[in-house]
């Protein structure tokens, strides 16, 4: 909420700006030029306040995805975990590989909807900032060219009986991918925060 009442503040100080422009032409040079300046100067600086806006947005954005990667990273060690102690011996496995299916189920979800998040991320700091634009798009990227969604749902369609080996090292990939992608939005944060110093 208080976002929008900045960017509404900021765009009808770009407003006023533009009207007092109009104005300092209409009047013409009888003041040497002073009212033009003033209102440059006032557009100026709504167009900097705007600029501002916007980068605070997209780093709080950035931090948002951030976190909901790490999330991500976590919730799949512990599932990596829980399906290396699975078996036919354990106790009340067939509850356990549900609930672990039905955790997936749930990941999956959330990586396209951070796919999504970083794609327009990167369209929307495209713009003001290459490199961290890049870097979005790599971190958006790596989830469609590492797999990271079918990885999630045959490691799903893996739950029944005993894990095989392979099965594992499928947990374990889906986890380093992860870590992987956390440390791609982990720069392209750094890029945005080099950017707004300088």
């Amino acid at each position: 909420l208080q976002q929008r009442q900045e960017l509404a503040d900021a765009a009808q100080q770009m407003r006023d700006a533009a009207q007092a422009m109009r104005q300092a032409a209409a009047n013409g040079s009888k003041d040497g030029g002073a009212q033009a300046a003033q209102a440059l100067n006032a557009l100026r600086q709504a167009q900097e306040k705007l600029n501002r806006n916007q980068g605070d947005r997209a780093q709080r954005d950035i931090q948002s995805a951030k976190r909901d990667a790490e999330q991500l990273a976590n919730e799949q060690k512990e599932i990596a975990s829980e399906v290396g102690q699975l078996g036919p011996t354990t106790q009340g496995a067939r509850g356990k590989a549900q609930a672990l299916a039905d955790r997936k189920d749930a990941m999956d979800r959330k990586v396209g909807q951070l796919q999504k998040d970083l794609e327009a991320l990167a369209n929307d700091t495209r713009r003001d900032n290459k490199d961290a634009s890049r870097k979005l798009d790599e971190a958006a990227g790596a989830i469609r060219d590492r797999r990271v969604r079918e990885k999630i749902r045959y490691s799903r369609s893996q739950l029944g009986g005993s894990p095989t080996d392979y099965a594992k090292a499928m947990e374990d990939d889906i986890a380093s991918n992860l870590d992987q992608l956390q440390r791609k939005i982990g720069e392209a944060e750094s890029a945005l925060g080099q950017q707004s110093k300088q």
